[in-house]
């Protein structure tokens, strides 16, 4: 499982890096980038409904890691494309505060889902059974509406954090907009930033603010782990979720814990060996 899923998720995500590089509005790339997500999700359930899961804890992984994964950006490109053709035409003050409306009304789902939504903030596990099992014959502690689940391809869990995952990347996307238009940067940053995106996987990409982090190499040592991340994100075009996760999994790696800082160094040295410029 674990190799055909990461490789469909690199795949898709290798198609929508293409489209961003185009001249394309955003709202067209978002379009494309929806369907081409779309297709990876289908088949995605493809595999997963013939698939026999070896035991419980590889379908509370793929419920609880991979297909979210999947399934926020999504969440995020709806959520993109519901904006981007219901902004007003206007000036400063009409766009922004109509983007803090729209900020205000993705946290509402966080606010009424807010036992769910501390569970998956702190990385907790103990009831992992009852979200991201299908079989599961637990009753919520807090009701939700399941009416409209696939049952072959869906748990209680997988759909709140991809809706977790998707808003927060959405919020993230709208604070970065409302900055830039009250900076006077108007619409072309956009452009210029989606030029450079970040075609390496998204944990080496976590691995390496953590070594700026802790290098003390920005802001003389002062900026925090969030502003490195931040910052990363925007200059590649790229979300890392929830990436503290992301660095404890690589801390607890039994081969090499930064494979990929070692590959930067192997790979420097050698573009050094053979005189490239």
């Amino acid at each position: 499982m674990e190799r055909f899923t990461e490789e469909l998720y690199n795949d898709m995500l290798s198609q929508v890096q293409r489209i961003a590089v185009t001249e394309d509005t955003e709202l067209q790339k978002a379009e494309q980038s929806f369907y081409i997500v779309e297709t990876a999700m289908i088949k995605l359930r493809e595999f997963i409904v013939s698939y026999d899961f070896r035991d419980s804890s590889e379908e509370i992984h793929f419920f609880k890691e991979v297909k979210p994964r999947f399934h926020c950006e999504l969440v995020y490109l709806a959520e993109l494309i519901h904006i981007e053709t219901n902004k007003p035409f206007g000036g400063k003050e009409l766009v922004t505060s109509f983007y803090r409306q729209a900020i205000q009304r993705l946290q509402i789902y966080f606010e009424r889902r807010h036992l769910y939504y501390i569970y998956y903030r702190s990385g907790r596990t103990a009831e992992d059974k009852l979200l991201f099992l299908r079989d599961t014959n637990c009753v919520p502690v807090v009701p939700e509406d399941c009416c409209d689940m696939d049952r072959q391809f869906s748990t209680l869990g997988s759909s709140c954090y991809a809706k977790f995952i998707g808003f927060e990347k959405m919020i993230n996307h709208l604070y970065t907009q409302i900055e830039r238009m009250e900076n006077g940067e108007g619409q072309l940053e956009p452009a210029r930033k989606h030029k450079t995106v970040w075609t390496d996987s998204k944990a080496a990409l976590v691995e390496l603010a953590y070594a700026l982090y802790s290098r003390g190499s920005v802001n003389f040592g002062k900026a925090d782990i969030k502003e490195i991340v931040s910052e990363l994100e925007y200059m590649f075009n790229v979300h890392l979720g929830n990436f503290y996760r992301t660095y404890l999994d690589m801390s607890i790696r039994k081969k090499s814990r930064t494979p990929y800082i070692d590959s930067l160094k192997e790979s420097l040295e050698h573009r050094m060996d053979e005189g490239l410029d």
